[in-house]
């Protein structure tokens, strides 16, 4: 298990810095303050801010390393485990699981129950932090056999706790510090074609409600982003190759952005089409997809997210 300190830093405001942290309802003065970390600077300030890709962390690892989304070996065995800041002044006795799930922007307790992985607690509690210097330590790792009908696109999906500070069980890595998600898929597509991606939307509310979903390019920001993990060219996409469709009798509508109704724990199918251009062995293409909820009732949207990598030629090597 590697540990370092690291000093406190944020790309938020100076406020932020000053642990504002948004109603999170933990004070990281008294309390331990347990973060998955999206950036080498969180410190654990939601919601996330908008340049960083809340459907990339880069702290879940599989054998040691950041997880990229490229496909697993049914019946082989790997290694599980996720980098924890504790950003609070008392010590984490932590624990942490993992989930996979097929690709779903938001996600309910029923999925998540589905796709569970393992738990594992920290061997030694996360020392908190001192004069602004944080312990930032990787979990125990957890050896996952995968599946055998695992599909060729998932979602890795993590939660940290402790006696202290608890899971909140929002599910909802963009508001909620004590969740990660890796919900990047890689597809290979022939180039002149239309291609299509499935993905599934949640509701996790115990009421019906309605959600917002849209489709658009990834922002430049992001791009510059992908490009260092993946080592390849990213190419601006056209908003008008990419729409979005429900998979659902009977419905025809499509665009960028839709509208649907979910009762509570439904799932609905959704589909991204993108046209395809030709691009060379080290160029990609890159969407995302937001589910937002747009009921007033609700003081926060439930908002999850989801991002495809569109890829030509037959194999790439990750």
């Amino acid at each position: 298990m590697a540990t370092e300190n690291i000093k406190a830093s944020d790309p938020h405001s100076e406020k932020d810095a000053n642990h504002d942290r948004r109603g999170d309802d933990r004070d990281p003065n008294i309390d331990p303050y347990l973060v998955i970390p999206y950036y080498a600077a969180d410190i654990g300030v939601r919601p996330l801010p908008s340049t960083v890709v809340a459907w990339f962390c880069e702290s879940i690892f599989i054998d040691g390393v950041p997880h990229t989304g490229a496909p697993l070996i049914a019946g082989s065995t790997v290694l599980i485990s996720a980098i924890v800041k504790n950003a609070g002044v008392k010590p984490a006795a932590a624990y942490i699981r993992f989930y996979w799930l097929d690709p779903t922007t938001v996600f309910t307790q029923a999925d998540l129950a589905d796709g569970f992985i393992g738990q594992g607690v920290f061997p030694a509690s996360i020392p908190g932090s001192s004069g602004g210097v944080m312990s930032v330590v990787e979990s125990p790792a957890i050896a996952w056999e995968i599946p055998d009908d695992i599909p060729p696109h998932i979602c890795l999906f993590a939660e940290v706790g402790c006696p202290g500070d608890l899971e909140t069980w929002s599910f909802n890595p963009v508001t909620d510090r004590h969740y990660a998600q890796h919900n990047v898929n890689i597809v290979h597509a022939m180039p002149f074609e239309t291609t299509s991606f499935f993905f599934s939307a949640s509701n996790p509310l115990k009421e019906t409600a309605l959600y917002e979903f849209q489709i658009r390019p990834v922002s430049r920001e992001a791009l510059r982003f992908l490009e260092k993990q993946y080592r390849a060219k990213a190419i601006p996409v056209k908003e008008d190759t990419i729409s979005l469709y429900p998979v659902k009798a009977g419905s025809e509508k499509n665009g960028q952005k839709l509208h649907a109704s979910l009762r509570p724990n439904e799932k609905q199918l959704f589909r991204i089409t993108i046209d395809m251009p030709e691009l060379r062995n080290n160029e990609f293409l890159a969407v995302e997809v937001e589910q937002t909820l747009t009921s007033t009732r609700e003081e926060q949207p439930s908002t999850g997210s989801i991002g495809v990598l569109f890829f030509t030629e037959s194999e790439r090597e990750e």
